[in-house]
């Protein structure tokens, strides 16, 4: 709740997406409990939502997620909508801004952490009275640093990382450990809401990043540790929660 009011509070567009992606990430995650007879109940809910959110969230909020229509224009062909709300206007300047640089230095970028310096170079800087500014994307952030060198080792970190999270998830669950299952399956979703929060901002030098870059390494140890315990003949598997 604390966190809704937050979100709320602020007004935070990305905020906004990363909820809804994550409330979809876990909806795959948690899809077996799911079973039709339960249906009505998950309808009933959602329209008790929806009436809830018409009722008690400000008018403003709404109004201002609603404008994610214009980025989709713009991405769509139409542009010069987006010049109606500046937020939106200057990351399509951010992104332009990194297209125009990138043919420069394709390979290996210009260095690492010198969007900024580019951007207040740019005229999109002087347009909007902006000095010094992040991409506000980190895989352009990095893409623009380090080139297509750089963009395919991050991409290939992001998978390794994930790939530790979905084997030991698997590993467990195979072996009916399935509460241990679920634990690394949140931490895999708060790694890919992570990685959805770089869409919107730069941060590859976020805790939570870098948290879970060697979390993902001890939960495939935590994972070898938990089987050759069942193995032993340690605690029973738990049963499965949820319909078969």
């Amino acid at each position: 709740m604390l966190l809704l009011l937050g979100l709320i509070s602020t007004e935070s567009r990305g905020g906004f997406v990363n909820l809804v992606a994550v409330v979809f990430l876990l909806a795959v995650q948690f899809r077996h409990f799911f079973h039709p007879r339960y249906l009505g109940l998950f309808v009933g809910g959602v329209s008790a939502a929806m009436v809830l959110i018409v009722v008690l969230v400000p008018q403003e909020y709404i109004q201002r997620q609603a404008s994610l229509q214009l980025l989709v224009e713009w991405v769509t062909g139409d542009g010069r909508e987006l010049a109606s709300d500046a937020a939106l206007d200057r990351r399509a300047g951010y992104i332009q801004v990194a297209f125009d640089a990138f043919p420069r230095h394709p390979v290996l970028g210009t260095g690492p952490d010198t969007f900024k310096e580019i951007w207040a170079n740019s005229r999109q800087a002087r347009w909007f009275e902006m000095s010094e500014r992040p991409a506000h994307n980190t895989y352009l952030e990095v893409l623009i640093g380090n080139g297509i060198v750089g963009l395919a080792a991050f991409l290939a970190l992001l998978l390794v990382t994930y790939r530790n999270y979905a084997g030991a998830e698997r590993l467990l669950r195979q072996h009916g450990d399935e509460t241990s299952a679920h634990l690394i399956g949140a931490y895999k979703i708060a790694f890919l809401s992570v990685l959805i929060y770089f869409l919107v901002k730069s941060g590859i030098d976020h805790k939570y990043f870098i948290l879970a870059l060697p979390l993902s390494v001890a939960a495939q140890r935590f994972a070898a540790h938990r089987i050759q315990h069942l193995r032993a003949g340690g605690d029973a598997p738990r049963p499965q929660v949820g319909p078969a």
